[in-house]
């Protein structure tokens, strides 16, 4: 299980100086020239996805220089202030972190009830803070606040 509170933090602590969506959209765009890789937006999670030849191999944060990445994405040196947590896969749970840090550090609310903060996967992470539409519930019966 692979704790992500504290490079969740250093992302959080770094944000303001240096990060931002549209940088967050150049280091996509980089990545498809360098990398081969395919990018989209995941309108209202606040994440970027990351595809090579069909397969997601990658999460970028648009709020935090945050890169949730599988081993299927690699690079000697990432670049600054971007900082990597590396997972076998995105879809099974291999991930932990206090709810509370996640919601600080995420700027979101987050559906608590499909979101064990002791095991977790990217996929469930990104459906657990996908955002309602305006004038809409959240997806959870029970959430926390930003």
């Amino acid at each position: 299980m692979t704790d992500i509170m504290a490079p969740l933090w250093t992302a959080w602590d770094t944000k303001d100086r240096n990060w931002s969506h549209s940088l967050a959209s150049m280091t996509c765009w980089i990545m498809s020239l360098t990398m081969g890789v395919e990018t989209e937006e995941d309108t209202g999670s606040g994440w970027l996805t990351i595809n090579r030849n069909g397969t997601w191999v990658g999460c970028l944060n648009t709020g935090l220089p945050l890169l949730v990445r599988t081993d299927q994405l690699s690079c000697t040196y990432w670049p600054y202030p971007l900082h990597v947590v590396t997972l076998r896969t995105l879809d099974q749970p291999e991930m932990r972190c206090d709810t509370d840090i996640l919601v600080q550090c995420l700027k979101t609310r987050l559906d608590v009830t499909c979101l064990d903060p002791e095991s977790f996967s990217m996929a469930e992470l990104r459906r657990a803070i996908t955002r309602p539409r305006p004038g809409e519930q959240h997806p959870g019966a029970h959430c926390t606040q930003s």
